[in-house]
């Protein structure tokens, strides 16, 4: 199998002040004297300046994407312009729709208008099926001598004249309403005609008339009733809306009541002598006028429409922020700058910094774009009060964003479920332009902040306020607004409105106008100002909600991803923030100060530095080692006791398997974790919370033979300093002190049942062994209860199946001394990268514990501590195609709080591309570079500030021999 490497690198620090960059410069100073160093001078810094050093340098690389990626920001910028343009056109065409409508104008003397004659079916844009078929009207009873006379002549009489396929008779009204139930949209409107033609028991109302050509009486109604049949559905017909009634029921109605007169008086005439060809000349002219009435309240269109495409522009920010935020870590470049010490709290305040400051400008573009093109909604209402629900709700938007980038894995998944979001979103927003839940018939206060939680719902009841305010009155003829002072006196709740109930409406707003005509309406307004009864959630309230959502999600977005497991599983407890060494480690990760409530391992120590210019003297170098001595948490005494009980290698495996270095590196290690354990159980009187394991003599701790090897001499120690003193005999010997101690660090993962792939060598099967069984001691709840149902039920069979343990690292014993590189080499699989991830925190160990220059890497604050004084150059690159080599190396200069050094920071991170042959690349984007060139950046940027330990995961990949 081919074999992989990784590379450990231990060496000092040096003398920051002095640092040239060099790369793979060693000093040979003593592994104590390089930890005081690093401490005094990180301790000259505070965690509030390395967090505003940090958040600015974040800041600054937001600032150079969203410049190189200048399409993406000017698409953001551009989205609410752009959706301002289009509710201005809406709005000037819904203008120009209500101009040409009576009910929106003012009426003061209306103009005649004369009713036109019966049009034809086939310009009727409404008849579907076949406009050849259509009918202008209909008419009953065919047959009669009367209805047909009067059919011909409205026909013949109009103008132009019907056609005679254009109209047709039924034997009675029912025929009519079969045909047009079978044939809908094809007739404008039908006629019936009444007749009585009974001689005996009607006479009054028949007149007879004796016949000229022969002797028959023709017998004609004095009066004739009818009813009229139509449409009366308004359709909306070439920018407006058609009325029914002028369009063919007026019509037909005159024309039918035209002929009707002029029939009865030819009969008339006739009936005294007159000849029949002479007919009746009748003019008829009916015009309809309207009666005059004011304006009607036109609702607002902007206010209707704004909230959906105001927050549509909102949705481009949304998607790009947790896109971005969630490529970062998949791309893993938040993980890397995480390893070389960068704080969360400034990764996240970054994010919040620079959309904020973008939330703004789009903010004033909305805000200014829409006074300038003249809204009501904008010249009418306060522009200060407008500009903060914009930027409220924008600000909102922006924490849920990246609260939901905690839960998504991938840039698509939050991509896609941005559109979801957006999607309900609408959906609410249209129930809450509909009044629910903000209309006073709605009585849960509940279900109101349940709505109030999500951020669209009080910015759309905001802006339908805002629109509903710049509403036409009938009283003065304009709209009065909100001002930012008015912005919670305008509304006024049921109880003090008198406003118990209100009529279901599908307006959201009773609009009571505080105005001379009406006084006495409204609580505490002085004449002239909009206020509404019955009113939930005012303007400033929607603005208190949204600012209060902004807060939530951000500590949650900041929360949940602290206790979401990683990619790497790697999280912390729900409880992390009320532990005392969480907030101590805090405060001794910069400052590098010992606290009694941490109980962990800090990096400055004890005493006070008495050597020259600050730096150790030789007593406190050699005391100064191993941190751990003086202060061990109880986290890392389980730890180092939890590997002690493992057994050694030479007994998992077969003792001939096992190379004599290999298993005197173990012993070796083994012999210093039971002195640490051993001082500190003397230290603490005795032993560690009852624990005889740890006696104040240390006899039991290092009560086992040590094998003979090359390195480590048979012998049995009988008390601490007898272990002590043959280990540093050994270290003297080898002139050096170890830099990184591994303590049976190893890591394991538990998989699926259905999961298990392939046999597993000796030592994974033990090691899978004893972590299942420490695992499963203990049955659940949910075990006991699918133990019960498992005969009847597979599923709780399958539940019931013991997880399988996936050993990536089985326990490593291992001591690297100061100034020395170490090479891992292994096959792929290995647990190299695993183990370097555990090395600079990104995978917690499942057993074991590592001492990195006297820090303890699972104690409080342990792993803060270790990236503090840690380069890191991972197997695959934390480079950024937008940014510049010598950008990356300004970024990461900060990052990793080399900033307080004082150091001359572009000359040293010159000095360092020079030194991997960059220097003449420096300012071209890393997109540009080739697989070598980004290895040796990487390999440059783990080596900044020359700190004392330096981990390169397969620095060679892709480099030139």
């Amino acid at each position: 199998m081919a074999a992989a490497s990784a590379a450990l690198a231990g060496g000092d620090r040096g003398d920051r002040r002095g640092d040239r960059g060099d790369l793979g410069a060693n000093n040979h100073s003593s592994p104590s004297s390089s930890s005081s160093s690093s401490s005094s001078s990180t301790s000259s810094s505070c965690w509030f300046v390395l967090f505003l050093v940090q958040t600015a340098a974040l800041v600054w690389k937001n600032v150079l994407m969203a410049t190189r990626n200048w399409r993406a920001t000017a698409t953001q910028l551009a989205a609410p312009l752009l959706f301002v343009l289009v509710i201005f056109v809406v709005d000037v065409g819904v203008r120009a729709s209500r101009a040409r409508q009576p009910a929106f104008l003012d009426v003061r003397r209306s103009t005649p208008e004369a009713i036109r004659h019966i049009p034809d079916c086939e310009k009727d844009a409404f008849v579907m099926r076949n406009a050849e078929q259509c009918l202008d009207f209909a008419y009953a009873p065919a047959g009669n001598v009367h209805a047909d006379a009067l059919a011909a002549n409205i026909a013949a009489n109009n103008q132009p004249p019907i056609p005679q396929r254009r109209y047709r008779g039924f034997p009675d009204e029912a025929s009519i309403d079969a045909y047009l139930l079978n044939h809908p949209n094809e007739v404008l409107g039908a006629v019936i005609f009444h007749f009585d033609d009974d001689d005996n028991n009607n006479s009054n109302n028949n007149l007879r008339i004796n016949s000229s050509s022969s002797s028959e009486v023709e017998v004609v109604p004095v009066a004739i009733d009818y009813t009229l049949q139509t449409n009366s559905s308004v359709k909306f017909w070439r920018g407006e809306f058609r009325d029914p009634n002028t369009f063919a029921q007026l019509p037909l109605q005159v024309a039918t009541e035209r002929e009707i007169v002029r029939y009865l008086g030819n009969q008339a005439r006739r009936s005294l002598g007159a000849v029949e060809d002479d007919q009746l000349d009748l003019t008829w002219n009916i015009a309809l006028r309207t009666f005059p009435h004011p304006a009607a309240v036109a609702p607002s269109i902007v206010g209707g429409i704004a909230p959906g495409f105001l927050f549509a522009a909102t949705m481009f920010s949304f998607v790009l922020v947790a896109s971005n935020v969630v490529h970062e870590r998949e791309l893993q470049l938040r993980q890397g700058m995480e390893s070389m010490g960068m704080l969360l709290s400034s990764y996240w305040t970054s994010w919040i910094l620079w959309e904020g400051l973008m939330n703004v400008v789009s903010s004033g573009i909305i805000t200014a774009t829409g006074y300038l093109l003249g809204f009501s909604l904008f010249v009418k209402n306060s522009q200060a009060l407008l500009f903060v629900v914009f930027f409220t709700f924008q600000n909102a938007m922006l924490a849920f964003a990246l609260l939901i980038s905690v839960f998504t894995k991938t840039s698509q998944g939050a991509t896609s479920l941005s559109f979801g979001i957006f999607i309900i979103g609408w959906i609410f927003q249209s129930t809450v332009l509909f009044g629910f839940p903000y209309q006073p018939q709605y009585k849960s206060d509940v279900l109101r902040v349940i709505f109030n939680l999500l951020p669209w719902n009080p910015f759309t009841k905001a802006i339908t306020d805002l629109g509903a305010a710049t509403m036409t009155l009938p009283s003065d003829g304009d709209g009065f607004g909100i001002t930012w002072r008015r912005r919670f006196a305008y509304c006024v709740p049921p109880s003090s409105s008198g406003i118990d109930t209100l009529p279901q409406s599908s307006s959201s707003h009773s609009m009571l106008v505080d105005s001379p005509t009406n006084a006495n309406v409204g609580t505490g307004a002085s004449a002239g100002h909009y206020t509404v009864g019955g009113c939930y959630l005012s303007v400033g309230d929607a603005i208190v909600w949204m600012s209060v959502m902004f807060f939530v999600f951000a500590f949650l977005a900041a929360y949940l991803d602290q206790i979401i497991p990683n990619s790497y599983g790697t999280r912390r407890p729900f409880y992390y923030f009320l532990m005392p060494n969480y907030w101590c480690a805090r405060r001794s990760r910069v400052c590098q100060t010992s606290s009694s409530c941490c109980g962990g391992g800090g990096g400055g120590g004890e005493e006070e530095g008495g050597g020259k210019d600050g730096e150790p003297t030789a007593a406190e170098a050699a005391g100064r080692n191993n941190n751990n001595d003086k202060m061990m948490s109880n986290r890392t005494k389980a730890a180092l006791r939890a590997s002690l009980a493992t057994p050694p290698l030479a007994q998992r495996v077969s003792s001939h398997n096992v190379d004599e270095d290999v298993e005197a590196e173990e012993q070796r290690a083994r012999l210093h974790a039971r002195i640490l354990l051993a001082k500190a159980g003397e230290r603490d009187g005795g032993g560690d919370g009852g624990d005889d394991s740890a006696r104040a003599d240390g006899s039991s701790l290092l009560e086992e033979n040590v094998p003979q090897s090359s390195a480590l001499p048979p012998s049995r120690f009988a008390t601490i300093e007898e272990g002590e003193e043959e280990l540093e005999q050994q270290q003297q010997q080898q002139q050096q002190r170890a830099a990184i101690e591994l303590f049976g660090l190893g890591k394991t993962y538990t998989l699926p049942p259905s999961s298990a792939s392939g046999p597993q060598d000796p030592i994974e099967e033990e090691e899978s062994a004893a972590s299942t069984r420490n695992r499963l001691r203990r049955p659940t709840a949910m075990s006991r209860i699918c133990g019960c149902l498992s005969r009847w039920f597979p599923l709780c069979a399958s539940l019931r199946r013991k997880p399988k343990i996936k050993v990536a690292v089985g326990g490593t014993w291992l001591q690297l001394e100061t100034g020395k590189v170490f090479a891992l080499l292994g096959p792929n699989g290995a647990g190299k990268t695993t183990t370097i991830h555990m090395l600079t925190g990104l995978v917690v160990p499942t057993n074991g514990d590592a001492n990195i220059l006297g820090n303890s890497l699972v104690g409080a604050g342990g792993v803060d501590r270790v990236r503090q004084i840690s380069g890191v150059c991972p197997q695959f690159d934390i480079l950024w195609n937008q940014l510049t080599g010598i950008e990356h190396m300004r970024l990461f200069y900060a990052l990793k709080g080399l900033w307080a050094q004082n150091l001359d920071h572009e000359h040293s991170s010159r000095a360092l591309l020079e030194r991997v042959k960059l220097d003449k690349v420096a300012s071209r984007r890393t997109e540009t570079y080739s697989g070598g060139m980004r290895r040796r950046l990487s390999v440059a940027i783990a080596m900044l500030g020359n700190p004392p330990v330096v981990y390169l995961d397969e620095p060679t990949t892709g480099m030139d021999p």
